[in-house]
Formats: C-alpha cells, structure tokens, sequence
C-alpha cells in the first residue's frame, strides 16, 4: 500500500535557475551594437584624415605661441586666456575665453607630433566614435530600456547626422567634442550611481564634469540638464535631486572662481560686426533674428540643407516680429515649452528633449561660427 504524499510535497517546489544561468545573468554581457556605432562613426568621418588645418586651427595650433612649445607651453595654456597665445593678450571677445583642455591636447600631439595635421584629425574621429558609443548607452540604459534597436537607431542617426561634420574636420572644434564627451559621460555615471549605488561612478560623474568645463565653458548647463534627467528617468524628489547635485554644483563653483582669477570678465560689446552680428540692429531686430535662428536650427536637424561653415552677419539678414517664420518660432518654442511643463509630471520622454532645446548643450556639437549663436 502507498503512503499518501504530504501536502508539502504534493506542491511542487518553484525551479531554482542552474548556476550556468545566474553566472550568465550577473555577467556583463557583449554589446556588439555599441561596436557598430562607433565603427560607423569611423567610417563615415575616415575621409578628413587627410585634411590639413583650417579655419580658427590658427589661432589654437599653428600660430598659437603656447601650444607650438609642447609641454613647455603648458603653464601658460592653462593659466591665459585661451587666445592670448595667438594674439599676444587676453581675447577682447565678450566674457573672454578660457577653454584650456583642448589646446592642452594640441600641445601634446605637438611635442610629439610636431607639425601634424592627420594625427590630430584621427583623434577628432576617436572622439567622436567614442561620444557616439557612449550616447548609445545612455539611451539604451535611461531612456529605450527595453527596446535596444531603438536605441541603435538613435545612436546611428547621431553619428551620421551631417550637421556634426564641422565640428569633427576642423581640429579647434575639439573642445566642442570633449565638452560633450565629458558632460554626456558625468549624466551616464550620475543616473547609473542613482540606479546601482555604486560609489566609484558617483566620483566619475564629478570628475568628468569637472574636466569638461575645462574644455567649453557652457559645460555649466548640464546643471539645468541633471536635474531634470534625474527627475525624469530616476523619479528623484527635488530636495533629493539637490542633495545628489551638491558636489557638481561645488565643482562648477571651483571652475567659475578658477576662471574668473585667470580671465578677466569683458562685460564691454565687440565692436567687430563678425563677432557681434547684432551690433547694428535695433532690439526688435536683435530678438526677432535669433527667434528666427532658432528655427533654422530645428530646420537643420530634419532637413540638414544648406548648410555652411560660416553664419555670421548677414548670412542671416536681421528681421521683425511680422516675420511669419519668426511667429512660427515662438509658436513651435514657447508650444513645446509649455506642453513639456505641462506634462512634467508625468515623465513623458518628449519633456526632457524638449527642454533641451532651450539648452545649449542640445548644440554641443556645432562650432560656434556654424549657427551663430544669439549671443554672437
């Protein structure tokens, strides 16, 4: 006669994953699609290698007194106005200049490079390969978590998008690319901090941030930029959001003090028109132009046709508010605006880029002479 089987046993026991599988699962695993990104970013910029120097390379390369030394030029890279190598005083550019990593970069491939276009343009490409891997994580991780060819698809738009061309052939554009490279790298490591409590990637958001304000001042608007994305993508309360920031916004404190002891603050208008496009312009005129720039923008990402190295003045001829293109502007900027406010509190996606688009760092991969920016 057979025992009755206890109730214990009559329930069978939920299946404990094999020791093969949990290894499998804890183990970082290949992500070719972030290979294919950065290998279409090679492939498709491979071609200004061989391209010489251009443009503004003059002023921060060739004819810059500071980088042509090497490591010898180091000190006074570092501690000058970012131009005063070239024109021998600080830049009577407004607000003055101080982008010292970049042309920190230009003295190494110098030293040991010397006189070496086709170097510094494989290391523009580097660059830009590797924002593109890492703009593919970021997307893949915080934002199309569970759809990876989605965020392919976004990573390969990124990288073969014409409007970047620019800032990857011209060599001075570099601190453009780094800036970029540094403040996506700080977002990534401050969200995956929040996301894995891991200290080490805590430390690495500050540093690259801080590193990147050593190559473009306007790195500084990633601190309009973080907050949201932590809001947004870690569903962090604002009193914890400032709490998480406090150490960016100490760094960025540390650069601005750094930065003001070594360039003097020019508060005073350029009177050359090709830096100051609006000098001759009435403030109607002023305003209007820029809503109209600001479109032009938008334009360029959809349609990236003409385009030019150069928008300075007139290329943009100046405008007036009975300008339907400027009351479509405020129309597509300030309807956006308001419907990402209005959304907000539901975490759409379209919210964070839409407030990106009055960021600068939404154009951090365009030189400042390829869209002039409203500030000149």
């Amino acid at each position: 006669m057979k025992k009755p089987v206890s109730a214990n046993k009559a329930k069978s026991a939920p299946k404990r994953p094999s020791a093969q599988k949990e290894i499998k699962k804890n183990t970082p695993q290949f992500q070719w699609e972030g290979i294919i990104v950065f290998a279409v970013a090679v492939v498709f910029y491979a071609t200004s290698i061989n391209n010489h120097y251009c443009l503004d390379d003059v002023m921060v390369i060739t004819l810059n007194a500071f980088t042509i030394k090497g490591l010898k030029g180091i000190h006074d890279i570092f501690t000058k106005d970012t131009f005063y190598g070239f024109i021998g005083s600080n830049s009577t550019l407004t607000g003055g200049r101080y982008r010292p990593l970049s042309v920190f970069t230009f003295a190494l491939e110098w030293e040991f490079f010397k006189d070496s276009p086709h170097i510094s343009h494989i290391i523009n490409v580097m660059l830009y390969a590797l924002t593109g891997t890492l703009f593919y994580k970021f997307v893949k991780e915080f934002i199309f978590k569970t759809n990876k060819w989605a965020a392919l698809t976004a990573a390969l738009i990124f990288v073969i998008h014409p409007i970047h061309t620019e800032v990857i052939d011209n060599i001075k554009s570099r601190d453009e690319l780094l800036s970029l490279l540094g403040s996506l790298a700080s977002l990534y490591f401050l969200l995956g901090y929040v996301k894995n409590k891991n200290t080490g990637y805590y430390i690495l958001s500050g540093l690259c941030f801080f590193v990147a304000l050593f190559s473009k001042e306007n790195t500084i608007t990633y601190l309009a930029v973080m907050p949201l994305a932590l809001y947004l993508f870690a569903d962090k309360k604002p009193a914890k959001i400032f709490q998480i920031l406090i150490p960016h916004l100490v760094l960025a404190l540390l650069f601005i003090s750094i930065r003001a002891s070594i360039v003097p603050m020019n508060t005073k208008p350029d009177p050359e028109i090709l830096n100051n496009p609006y000098i001759n312009a009435t403030f109607a005129q002023k305003y209007a132009t820029i809503f109209l720039t600001l479109l032009i923008y938008i334009k360029l990402l959809f349609i990236p046709y003409p385009l030019s190295y150069d928008y300075s003045f007139n290329e943009i001829p100046y405008t007036g508010f009975a300008d339907y293109r400027v009351l479509l502007s405020l129309l597509v900027y300030f309807g956006s605006f308001a419907w990402a406010l209005m959304n907000l509190k539901k975490r759409p996606v379209p919210a964070f880029f839409n407030h990106l688009l009055y960021s600068y760092p939404f154009y951090y991969l365009q030189s400042y002479r390829k869209y002039r920016r409203p500030d000149g």
